[in-house]
């Protein structure tokens, strides 16, 4: 799960919901209620997370053309 922005956001404006992003996942409760869904509270610079975009949509890719699959 992330947060993205349109292509072409300023990188400023970017900057500040980062960092607004940042500070609300550093509070316990924030935490504490991911953790209840079984998720963890990783924040990754947005290049970091971008690759790790990349490299699921490969894997996914080579996902479906190992199954053959076919959109309708």
């Amino acid at each position: 799960m992330g947060v993205l922005v349109p292509k072409g956001t300023p990188r400023p404006v970017a900057d500040k919901l980062r960092a607004a992003l940042l500070k609300t996942m550093a509070l316990p409760e924030v935490k504490e209620g991911f953790g209840k869904q079984g998720a963890e509270v990783v924040t990754d610079t947005p290049e970091e997370f971008r690759e790790m975009v990349r490299a699921e949509i490969e894997n996914m890719r080579k996902v479906v053309k190992a199954a053959d699959l076919k959109a309708d």
